[in-house]
C-alpha cells in the first residue's frame, strides 16, 4: 500500500542516524572508564536497538506481516525488561506504577509482547496524564502478570476517569487516539495485533470516573516450535 511503502521508505531514512548513534555510543564504550558512564553507553545502545525494533514493528504492521521469533522465557524476564527500558515512565510525578508478575514459562515473541505491553501501558499514562487536575490524588497503574491455566494473563489497570464512551467501539482500530498529546492512536492497534499473532485476546472494562482495565490472554505454548 502507499501508507506502508511511506513507512518503510521512513524506516530506512531512520537507519543511518540510528546506526551512528549505535556506533558512536560503542565508541564511547571503549574510552570510558567510569562504570556510571559506561552503564550509560550501553543503554543508549539498547534503546537505539529497541527504537529500530518498534520502527520494524511499525512497518510490519502497515504492511500486514506478522513474522515473530519464538522463544522460551520467564514472563518475569518480559516485565523485568519493561522497567529496564522504561525508567522515565516509571518515575512520573503524575502517576506511580507498580508491577506484579510470576516466574511463569511462556513461549513467544518477547520483543513483540514487550512492545504490546508497553503500548498498553503508555495509553495509561496518557490518560492520567489527560486526566489528573491540581490538587488531585496521584494517578496509579498497576500491571500483573500470572497464569491462568494453559494460559498468561496479564492486565494493565488505570484510575484515570475511563475511556469516553464515543471512543470505545473504535479503541483498537488505528487512528483513534481519543485526541490525547503527540498520540496518533497505532498504539491499541498495533499491540491488538502482536497479541492475536500469538493466539492470544484482549479487551478492556472501563467505568467513567474509576478507571480501566486491559485483559491480555495468550497461550503459555505457541502451535509451532520454539526456540531454545
Amino acid at each position: 500500500s502507499v501508507v506502508g511503502s511511506m513507512v518503510q521508505s521512513l524506516i530506512e531514512d531512520f537507519n543511518t542516524p540510528f546506526n551512528v548513534i549505535s556506533l558512536s555510543a560503542q565508541m564511547l564504550a571503549c574510552e570510558v572508564k567510569n562504570e556510571k558512564a559506561l552503564h550509560y553507553c550501553q543503554s543508549i545502545e539498547q534503546q537505539i536497538d529497541h527504537m529500530v525494533k518498534m520502527a520494524n514493528d511499525i512497518s510490519d504492521y502497515v504492511q500486514g506481516q506478522k513474522a515473530q521469533k519464538i522463544e522460551r522465557f520467564l514472563l518475569s524476564e518480559l516485565f523485568g525488561l519493561f522497567q529496564e527500558l522504561n525508567p522515565i515512565p516509571l518515575e512520573d510525578e503524575n502517576y506511580d506504577i507498580t508491577i506484579n508478575t510470576e516466574d511463569t514459562l511462556i513461549e513467544g515473541d518477547k520483543h513483540k509482547l514487550l512492545r504490546a505491553i508497553q503500548s498498553l501501558v503508555y495509553n495509561a499514562t496518557q490518560a492520567l496524564k489527560k486526566d489528573r487536575v491540581s490538587g488531585e490524588p496521584r494517578g496509579h497503574i498497576t500491571i500483573t502478570g500470572k497464569p491462568d491455566g494453559n494460559e498468561v494473563l496479564i492486565t494493565v489497570e488505570d484510575n484515570a476517569n475511563g475511556i469516553p464512551q464515543k471512543f470505545r467501539a473504535d479503541f483498537f482500530k488505528p487512528f483513534s487516539g481519543e485526541g490525547k498529546e503527540n498520540n496518533i492512536g497505532l498504539g491499541p492497534a498495533i499491540a491488538k495485533s502482536m497479541i492475536e499473532a500469538h493466539k492470544g485476546t484482549i479487551h478492556f472494562e472501563t467505568e467513567t470516573n474509576k478507571g480501566t482495565t486491559l485483559f491480555v490472554r495468550i497461550p503459555q505454548k505457541q502451535e509451532y516450535q520454539a526456540v531454545s
